[in-house]
């Protein structure tokens, strides 16, 4: 099953991140991101078929934006090759 994913870049610059930080992503924030589902998000995840997060802020994991776009760079390389 091949994933389709937006690959325009966010522009949103978070508002208390200093520059040159990655901005940190939450499950809800990637799934709007690459356009899934909250169950297809999870099911994914489960297949090891997108990134493992990045760090866990109290028990939420969180993913650096970097870390999304370079698995987002990934797929649409697989997908032209």
């Amino acid at each position: 099953m091949a994933i389709t994913v937006n690959k325009a870049k966010s522009t949103r610059t978070p508002a208390t991140a200093p520059a040159g930080v990655d901005e940190l992503l939450s499950p809800l924030e990637i799934q709007g991101w690459i356009k899934v589902s909250r169950p297809t998000f999870y099911r994914l995840l489960k297949e090891k078929r997108l990134p493992r997060h990045d760090l866990t802020v109290g028990c939420k994991p969180r993913w650096k934006r970097s870390t999304i776009q370079a698995w987002i760079d990934a797929q649409a390389t697989q997908a032209k090759g």
